[in-house]
């Protein structure tokens, strides 16, 4: 039966079939070809007009590789800030307080005066003892010979007894055992306080590394010991300026150490790397000749620091690698490399 406003042939069944389906494949074949003509046409203008190199050729960005070896890594450990001495600080005597000379935070050196009782009565003690071995000494140098012994035993009791309001004096201070920072006080002028009473709160000064200040240093000593929880006390001098930096003990505090190692590779800028299947990645290499083409570099990643990684894989000294950009080219394709090692030192 023949089709509706169709006049073929009366040919058998089977041949028409047949060259209806011969017809259909050979449709099919010419839009493949065509298309493939399209897309290649399209891809080759697309790559061409890449860059601004001559000729149309597309350039890119290099460095030029430089193996390094031994290479320091950075390892962070945490913590809490922990004075090495603190003390609790009280009147040697009691009384009333007259003066407290310093503050919740403040530095304070070794032997610093930092609060004081009311001792007039005592200082005027003081000076009149003063007075008085200074008249003795001055009657000794017209002294006879008979007066001269009593005189200087008169000076010798007035010093001892000098020495001991000097005492006295002394146990109405309150004075820094050692370089410290006042963390507490519990007095305050017109107190009265009882000997030993606790006045003041002391901890040594530490320097550390506190907030997001970086504070440089170098490692003194280690302890060959460490603690039930498998801490061990690394002692650090700090050389950079420590002024203006708040801390309070019980911090918890960040420190890191440039650990040399036996790694040796080439740095490569994040913006080179590109991830392959398998956890792999590579690098576009440009492979110098008559006519620079890329080529590709599987790689192994050793180290991550900053913007930056530490690479090993068939790489050289001199090497020229692309730099970024690395999606707008394709291995074995032309290149025209611009050196940027410079920029980036």
């Amino acid at each position: 039966m023949q089709s509706p406003h169709v006049h073929a042939p009366n040919y058998p069944s089977r041949v028409v079939c047949a060259a209806r389906v011969s017809g259909v494949v050979c449709a099919v074949w010419l839009i493949v070809i065509m298309a493939g003509c399209d897309s290649n046409e399209l891809l080759t203008s697309n790559l061409e007009g890449w860059g601004e190199g001559s000729g149309n050729v597309p350039t890119v960005n290099v460095i030029r590789l430089q193996k390094v070896e031994n290479v320091y890594e950075t390892s962070v450990f945490y913590g809490k800030l922990k004075a090495s001495r603190q003390s609790r600080l009280g009147f040697a005597r009691g009384g009333r307080v007259k003066s407290v000379l310093a503050e919740i935070g403040d530095r304070v050196g070794d032997g610093a005066k930092l609060a004081e009782l009311e001792q007039e009565q005592i200082e005027n003690q003081q000076q009149e003892i003063t007075e008085d071995i200074e008249t003795a000494r001055q009657n000794l140098q017209i002294a006879g010979f008979q007066e001269a012994p009593a005189l200087e035993g008169r000076i010798q009791a007035l010093e001892k007894q000098l020495e001991q309001i000097e005492l006295e004096l002394e146990k109405g201070l309150v004075k820094a055992p050692f370089s410290c920072i006042v963390s507490a006080r519990h007095i305050d002028p017109g107190s009265l306080v009882a000997q030993g009473q606790t006045a003041l709160e002391v901890v040594e000064v530490v320097w550390v590394l506190i907030g997001n200040r970086a504070v440089e240093g170098l490692v003194q000593a280690r302890s060959p010991l460490t603690d039930s929880s498998g801490s061990r006390i690394v002692l650090l001098q700090l050389t950079s300026d420590l002024q203006n930096i708040n801390w309070s003990i019980g911090e918890t505090v960040e420190i890191r150490f440039r650990i040399a190692t036996s790694k040796s590779g080439f740095w490569v800028p994040f913006t080179a790397l590109q991830r392959e299947a398998n956890g792999l990645w590579s690098v576009l290499v440009v492979e110098s000749g008559a006519e620079p083409v890329v080529n590709r570099t599987i790689l192994e990643l050793l180290q991550l620091e900053d913007d930056r990684a530490l690479v090993r894989g068939m790489l050289n000294d001199g090497d020229l690698m692309i730099a970024d950009g690395t999606h707008r080219v394709v291995p074995g394709q032309r290149v025209e490399p611009v050196d940027i090692t410079g920029q980036l030192e």
